[in-house]
C-alpha cells in the first residue's frame, strides 16, 4: 500500500502515517452507541487499511486500491446543500426566512387538530403584513423519519431549511412545532424532515 501511495501522490515515505479500522459486528444495531447506549459490538480482523500524509491547507484527497473514482474536499468548505430541479425559482427556504416567519409581529401561528375537515393536524400560518394580510399556509405534523422508522406523525412537524450549521455542517438549521409551540433547532442532516419549498 505505501508503495501504491508514492506512486499517486509522489509525497516522500517519511511523511506517511497508517491507520487500520477494523470492521464490528454489532449485535444489537450499529448506531446504538451514537445514541448514546451500551455498546455491545466487537471486533473482527477484517477491516479497511488507510496510508495519509497530513495536509496544512484542509484538503482531501482520497484514492481507492478497490474502488474506481477520485474524490476531493476541503475539510474547511461546508458542504454544499443540492438545491435541485424543482423547476421555476422554487428553492428550500433558509434559516432566515423561516425565523421571518416565525416573527410574531408579522404571522400568526394557529394550531389545529383537523384542518379543513381532513383530520390532520398542524399550524395554520397567517400573514398580518401589509399587501399580505390573511393569506395563510398550512404546516401538516408529518413527523420525522430515521431510517424506516416514522416518528411524531400527527403531533409534531420538522421542516429543513436550506441553512447548514455554521460550526458543524453535519447538522443543518430546522424549525419544529408542536400544539404547545414553534421551535427551532440544529440537527443531523440524516433524518428526514418535510421540505416546504419557497418561490423568488
Amino acid at each position: 500500500m505505501t508503495e501504491s501511495y508514492i506512486k499517486l501522490f509522489g509525497k516522500p515515505q517519511t511523511e506517511l502515517k497508517h491507520i487500520f479500522s477494523p470492521y464490528r459486528v454489532c449485535p444489537i444495531g450499529a448506531h446504538v452507541d451514537h445514541q448514546h447506549g451500551l455498546v455491545t459490538g466487537f471486533a473482527i480482523d477484517k477491516g479497511v487499511d488507510l496510508i495519509y500524509a497530513p495536509t496544512e491547507d484542509g484538503s482531501v484527497s482520497l484514492r481507492s486500491l478497490t474502488f474506481d473514482g477520485d474524490i476531493d474536499f476541503s475539510v474547511r468548505i461546508p458542504a454544499l446543500v443540492r438545491q435541485g430541479n424543482w423547476g421555476g425559482t422554487w428553492r428550500m427556504p433558509t434559516y432566515a426566512e423561516w425565523a421571518e416567519l416565525r416573527n410574531e409581529a408579522n404571522f400568526k401561528w394557529d394550531w389545529t387538530d383537523n384542518y379543513e375537515g381532513t383530520g390532520i393536524a398542524g399550524r395554520i400560518v397567517t400573514s398580518k403584513v401589509s399587501g399580505y394580510a390573511g393569506n395563510t399556509i398550512f404546516l401538516p405534523t408529518a413527523g420525522s423519519r430515521f431510517g424506516t422508522s416514522l416518528g411524531d406523525a400527527g403531533s409534531r412537524g420538522h421542516y429543513w431549511s436550506s441553512s447548514l450549521d455554521e460550526s458543524y455542517s453535519v447538522y443543518a438549521r430546522s424549525v419544529f412545532f408542536d400544539s404547545e409551540g414553534v421551535y427551532s433547532s440544529d440537527s443531523s442532516r440524516y433524518y428526514g424532515f418535510s421540505v416546504r419549498p419557497v418561490s423568488e
